[in-house]
């Protein structure tokens, strides 16, 4: 075997005038147009494909032993490398192999930018060497790219009787031609993918800056909102407290108009503070802690029927409750969900047809659907909005309590929505995570 001290000189292995002395057989175009036609179906439907089977018909076509498909790859120290992305035959399990451009025999077809044929290749360059399968021969020939060589096709024989000819110059140059397009497509692919990979990266961090600014204002908005409920308490106690005083005290000596300003004061003032009770409520929701444990839902449901606001009691029985109803949850919170849906069912109930709620499951979806007044589903993005009323005049109420539920669900990890038709009843959904 030649050592890489007694490689003989380049010239001593070329043999690409050969080409024009040998016999040659005759062109075989039908072989040449049947595999371009399998290389352009594969290129129009399986790009990804086209390198694999462009390296085996061209080792079929040329009657080859093996065959490659060699790129042009820049290291990160500035040198080139061809890099075998294909292979088939006898080099197949050498594929991507990667040889330094100047010791491989690509590098001649790389500057002179024309077909070769090499004659037992190993003699010259040692990255040929095999103990186990001489290359009698190879041919080697470019693929352009905008004038550019990009890499290089090439074929092997091990058999000494096999000898390339001018007929597998043109098969090979001629499917040269679908490695220059499999590349490209394959750097297009790339260009695109990186670039959508630099737009994912991009938007995720814009979106974790904002999630970050926006859980920050969030918190600084709930900080708020607590500090200024808790400080209305005290100032809203003592207007209702002096205000019952002042009719108590000097009720007789004031005429009937003051009477009158005074107990619109007087309800304004227990109007405000209910308000403020419904926002510290809220706010506090979003601090407390979700302990979860394992909870009987029907059980709970039936709870909070029997607590429900006295004014409400009487309904209690026109609910009907799913019976099994499980779930991982924390108690006091759904307790709170269900209390609010519940009086919310009840405080829009009809009064043409006898009331009926239920409350049950189906496939992890929780629902409350009653056939009350129902609502314009134009409005539905308003339902769980703080302070956000569809019936402000007929009704009382601060708007908090769908905005309770929502909050409670979401500290779940669940989803809430509603659907309902106007005048025929309402359903609302939740899960809980």
């Amino acid at each position: 075997m030649q050592t890489r001290f007694e490689l003989e000189p380049l010239a001593a292995v070329m043999a690409t005038e050969e080409l024009h002395r040998r016999p040659s057989r005759a062109a075989d175009h039908a072989a040449e147009n049947s595999a371009l036609r399998e290389l352009m179906a594969i290129y129009g439907e399986h790009p990804e494909e086209i390198r694999t089977r462009l390296v085996e018909l061209v080792m079929d076509r040329c009657g080859g032993d093996g065959a490659g498909l060699s790129v042009l790859v820049t290291e990160p120290d500035g040198t080139e490398s061809l890099r075998w992305i294909a292979t088939s035959g006898t080099v197949a399990e050498q594929q991507g192999r990667t040889v330094p451009r100047t010791v491989s025999p690509g590098d001649v077809v790389v500057r002179s930018g024309a077909t070769q044929l090499l004659i037992q290749p190993a003699r010259s360059f040692q990255v040929m060497e095999n103990p186990e399968r001489t290359v009698q021969e190879e041919m080697i020939t470019p693929f352009v790219q905008d004038g550019v060589v990009q890499g290089t096709l090439w074929v092997v024989t091990h058999d000494p009787e096999r000898h390339f000819d001018a007929e597998d110059r043109r098969m090979l140059e001629s499917l040269a031609v679908f490695a220059a397009m499999a590349w490209q497509r394959h750097l297009s692919y790339e260009a695109q993918r990186k670039s959508m990979a630099a737009v994912n990266a991009e938007l995720e961090t814009r979106v974790a800056r904002r999630t970050e600014d926006l859980v920050a204002k969030n918190q600084e908005l709930e900080g708020f909102t607590y500090a200024v409920s808790h400080d209305l308490r005290a100032p809203l106690r003592a207007i209702v407290a002096n205000a019952m005083l002042v009719q108590e005290e000097e009720g007789p000596r004031i005429s009937p108009e003051g009477q009158d300003r005074l107990e619109r004061l007087n309800r304004a003032a227990r109007r405000m503070a209910v308000l403020v009770d419904d926002l510290l409520g809220f706010a506090r929701l979003g601090k407390r802690e979700v302990r979860r444990e394992t909870v009987d839902l029907s059980e709970l449901a039936r709870e909070v029927l029997r607590e429900l606001d006295p004014s409400l009691v009487e309904l209690a029985g026109c609910f009907e409750v799913q019976a099994g109803l499980v779930a991982e949850c924390d108690p006091r919170l759904v307790g709170m969900a269900l209390q609010n849906l519940f009086e919310n069912a009840c405080k829009y109930r009809s009064s043409e047809r006898p009331f009926k709620v239920e409350f049950g499951c189906a496939e992890g979806v929780y629902f409350v659907r009653d056939n009350g007044l129902g609502f314009d589903m134009e409005y539905v993005a308003k339902l769980f909005q703080p302070f956000e009323r569809l019936h402000r005049e007929e009704y009382s109420g601060t708007g908090i309590g769908l905005a309770n539920v929502k909050r409670v669900v979401e500290r779940h990890g669940g989803c809430v929505w509603a659907e309902g038709v106007a005048g025929q009843g309402a359903t609302f959904y939740f899960t809980l995570g």
